[in-house]
C-alpha cells in the first residue's frame, strides 16, 4: 500500500481524500497535519506540523499531499526534501517566485504541482489547447466560477486555461454560493461559437485525482511534474 500524509487533513479536501482512501485498498493515510483539532475522531493520528508527522511516519517514505495554503509551500517543500519524500502540491494562489522554488525542489524530490487534480479538468485544458491552435483568430474568453470561500481569483484552473489558450484572454471570475467549480472556455467567430465547459458536482473528483497523482509520483525519479504528465497527455499545463 502507498503511505500518505495529508496536509490540511481537517479541510474540505483533506476529508474528501480520507473518504476516497477508505474505499481503496491501494493507499493508507499514516498521518495528517492540521492546525486545529478535529471535531470528529480521525482514523489516523493528527499533528500540528509536517515535521512531526514525518517523524511519526519514519522509516516509511510517504507521499505528502498538500491541500493547505500556498504560503506554507516553502516550508513543506523543505520538509519533503529533508525526509526525501514525494510531494503533491494541490494548493492555488501561488506567487510567481514559487515557480523557481518548485524547479529547485524538483532537483532532489519528485514534485507534482497540480492546481486542479480533476482528471476531466485536465482533459478540458488539453481540448482547449487544441481548439486554440485550430481557431487562432477567434475571440477568446473564460468564465471561472467557484464557491464564496475560495480566496484566489482567477483560480489556478483558470490560469491554466489562459496558458492553454495562448496567454491573452479575458477572464471573468465569479464567487457564488457553494459552487465547487465551473469553467468555460469560449471561442467566438462572426457566425459560430464553441464552448468547452467543465463542472464539478462533488469534491471527491479532486481527491480521486490527487490519489491518482500520488500513485504516479510514488517511487518516481526527482523532477517537476503536472497532471498532464500524470495522465501521460504531454499537455504542458
Amino acid at each position: 500500500m502507498i503511505p500518505i500524509i495529508v496536509v490540511g487533513a481537517c479541510g474540505r479536501m483533506g476529508r474528501a481524500i480520507a473518504d476516497c482512501v477508505l474505499l481503496s485498498d491501494e493507499f493508507s493515510i499514516v498521518a495528517g497535519v492540521a492546525k486545529h483539532e478535529a471535531k470528529t475522531p480521525f482514523a489516523y493520528p493528527l499533528y500540528a506540523d509536517l515535521t512531526s508527522a514525518l517523524q511519526h511516519a519514519h522509516p516509511k517514505r510517504p507521499v505528502i499531499i498538500d491541500f493547505s495554503r500556498a504560503d506554507l509551500a516553502p516550508q513543506h517543500i523543505r520538509m519533503a526534501q529533508d525526509f526525501a519524500c514525494p510531494l503533491l502540491i494541490g494548493t492555488t494562489g501561488h506567487p510567481p517566485e514559487h515557480d523557481q522554488l518548485f524547479l529547485m525542489a524538483a532537483k532532489t524530490i519528485p514534485l507534482v504541482f497540480a492546481p486542479n487534480t480533476s482528471l476531466m479538468g485536465v482533459l478540458m485544458s488539453g481540448l482547449t489547447k487544441l481548439a486554440s491552435k485550430v481557431l487562432p483568430h477567434s475571440h477568446k474568453a473564460i468564465t471561472d466560477i467557484h464557491h464564496i470561500h475560495k480566496k484566489d481569483a482567477p483560480s489556478g484552473t483558470a490560469k491554466a486555461l489562459v496558458t492553454a489558450m495562448g496567454g491573452t484572454v479575458d477572464v471573468q471570475s465569479l464567487r457564488l454560493g457553494e459552487i465547487l467549480g465551473e469553467h468555460t472556455a469560449y471561442f467566438v467567430s462572426d457566425f459560430e461559437r464553441l464552448e468547452i465547459t467543465h463542472r464539478v458536482s462533488d469534491r471527491r473528483v479532486f481527491a480521486q485525482g490527487a490519489l491518482y497523482a500520488a500513485q504516479f509520483i510514488f517511487n518516481k525519479e526527482p523532477g517537476l511534474y503536472d497532471m498532464g504528465d500524470v495522465l501521460n497527455l504531454n499537455l504542458g499545463i
